[in-house]
């Protein structure tokens, strides 16, 4: 598939508008949270249902999906951001003004996670193929070790022609009461959660105080 797009010149499709940094955590603020704790959630619940199924029931593709299908049932039972939500052949958008989210697993650069098509590709690089579609696109997504056993961070991404604007550590982000840091491509350095939350990284639930 790599090799059919590569005869594709992207380049004579239209870009979409790039998205500042800081305009973008203004214009999300209150919702950023949101994003970290439903791809916390969604880990603990495709963990937890991995656990009960044999190794034949999974295939290459099923945690994906499970964690997919858990921040889509989070989200969707947040009555700020439920109305925001798009659903699009098998999975689901968020627009809010001139933004177009898609949540997506990342790689080490960053980049999402496809089956790669011409609409796939044109997405990661903030092109369009419609002028009915000319929305900025950020993807919203986290990183996993290989075995699918520790969450490595949760970030949301601006990309341009597949390279990287920029990134935030939306861990970092929910945990410190210091001004928001964000990463290019430097390690990410894990956070305690607090304990009123799951601890998702060692597999620890802690109680309510």
């Amino acid at each position: 598939m790599t090799n059919v797009l590569t005869l594709f010149d992207f380049s004579k499709f239209p870009k979409r508008e790039s998205a500042l940094e800081v305009e973008y955590l203004k214009d999300f603020e209150k919702l950023l949270p949101e994003f970290f704790w439903a791809y916390q959630y969604a880990f603990e619940r495709m963990r937890e249902e991995r656990s009960r199924l044999k190794t034949r029931e999974i295939n290459s593709r099923w945690p994906a999906d499970a964690i997919n299908r858990h921040v889509y049932s989070y989200l969707s039972s947040q009555p700020t951001i439920a109305p925001l939500i798009k659903k699009e052949y098998n999975t689901f958008y968020l627009e809010k003004g001139k933004y177009k989210l898609q949540f997506k697993k990342l790689n080490d650069q960053y980049r999402p996670s496809y089956n790669y098509t011409k609409r796939s590709s044109l997405l990661e690089r903030n092109r369009t193929w419609s002028s009915n579609d000319d929305k900025t696109v950020i993807f919203v997504g986290y990183k996993v070790d290989s075995t699918w056993s520790s969450l490595n961070g949760i970030y949301s991404v601006s990309l341009s022609d597949r390279k990287l604007n920029w990134a935030v550590d939306m861990e970092e982000m929910v945990h410190s009461s210091s001004s928001i840091k964000t990463i290019t491509k430097t390690k990410h350095d894990p956070v305690a959660e607090p304990e009123v939350k799951l601890k998702v990284k060692d597999g620890i639930r802690r109680k309510k105080a």
